[in-house]
C-alpha cells in the first residue's frame, strides 16, 4: 500500500469514527504499518469493523488482524470454488 491509500484508507475510517486522531505523525506511522499489505484488503478489513458495530476507531493492531480474516476468507472461497469446478468436470 501506498501513502496515497492510506489517506484514503485514514479518510475512511475517520468519515466512521469523528474522534479518531488525525496528524501527519499518525499519517507516518500508519503508512510505515501497513506499507506491506495490499490496499482492498485492509479496507475489506476497516468496512467489516465498522460494520461489526465498534464504537471506538480501529488500531493498526486490529486492522492487520482483520486484513488476515479476510485473506482467510478468501482462501476458502478459492478452494470451495476449485472444489466445485472439480467437481463439474467429473
Amino acid at each position: 500500500m501506498n501513502g496515497q491509500e492510506v489517506v484514503l484508507l485514514r479518510k475512511y475510517a475517520e468519515g466512521a469514527y469523528p474522534q479518531m486522531k488525525q496528524d501527519a505523525g499518525s499519517d507516518v506511522v500508519w503508512t510505515d504499518m501497513l506499507s506491506s499489505y495490499e490496499y482492498f484488503g485492509v479496507l475489506q478489513a476497516l468496512k467489516n469493523y465498522i460494520k461489526s458495530g465498534n464504537r471506538f476507531a480501529p488500531t493498526l493492531a486490529e486492522l492487520i488482524a482483520g486484513y488476515q480474516q479476510v485473506l482467510s476468507s478468501f482462501d476458502a472461497d478459492i478452494v470451495e470454488l476449485m472444489a466445485q469446478i472439480g467437481r463439474a468436470h467429473v
